[in-house]
């Protein structure tokens, strides 16, 4: 799975990703209070279930690598057609 279409907790506990149906329903499926929330009774379901919320212990972003990333993107790569005849490449 790419990472756009990896599942996380709450598309598990719904048939189609939350952003594409009217936000009561994503509340009425689970089980959550507008002004409320979670109970705390599902807030500890919810935890043992998934884990904490919480960010992995990882590097985090790092500018240079997404600057090397981009450059190398396939499509920058493509050599164009003109580069012989052309001065701008």
């Amino acid at each position: 799975m790419g990472k756009s279409q990896e599942k996380g907790p709450l598309q598990y506990d719904l048939e189609v990703p939350a952003h594409t149906v009217p936000f009561e329903d994503v509340l009425r499926k689970l089980s959550v209070s507008q002004d409320s929330g979670l109970s705390e009774d599902k807030a500890k379901n919810r935890k043992n279930m998934y884990g904490p919320n919480q960010l992995d212990e990882g590097p985090g972003v790092q500018p240079f690598r997404i600057l090397v990333h981009q450059v190398a993107n396939a499509l920058t790569l493509v050599r164009h057609p003109c580069k012989e005849r052309c001065h701008m490449f």
